[in-house]
């Protein structure tokens, strides 16, 4: 395995020190949380990140964004057992709380979410802002 020199690295780049930190806060995650999720690059500008919430309801799910984090909580409330009702003999299902965070990149917005089949999706599109978007500058004569 080949290890790399990150301070000479860092010697060539200015403003990356953000990209670093979320490098090694992702290395330092672990990667079997829960509850488990997938990230999709739909098109150039268009993404998804989907939570796999079997059990969880609208009601027992939050969605925040502060700044540039994003945010899904989810929060089981607890029932008691019926009297006379069935009794769990074995509990496979993780229907535990649970917070879960993502750093969006600079100019993603969150558009919108749903809950279906136990699959929470929540879609997120880049929007450039015009002084962003690369300019053409044009060359004069003489």
């Amino acid at each position: 395995m080949r290890t790399h020199n990150l301070p000479a690295l860092l010697h060539s780049f200015v403003g990356v020190e953000r990209l670093i930190d979320a490098m090694e806060k992702a290395q330092s995650a672990s990667a079997g949380g829960f509850p488990p999720c997938n990230i999709e690059r739909l098109d150039e500008n268009a993404y998804a990140v989907t939570l796999a919430v079997a059990g969880f309801s609208e009601e027992d799910l939050a969605i925040e964004l502060d700044e540039r984090l994003l945010r899904v909580h989810g929060r089981k409330a607890r029932a008691e057992p019926a009297e006379g009702g069935p009794v769990l003999l074995h509990r496979g299902l993780a229907m535990r709380d649970f917070s879960k965070e993502f750093q969006l990149a600079e100019h993603i917005e969150v558009v919108g979410a749903s809950l279906a089949n136990g699959l929470l999706r929540i879609d997120l599109v880049r929007k450039a802002p015009e002084k962003a978007l690369p300019v053409r500058i044009a060359i004069a004569r003489g």
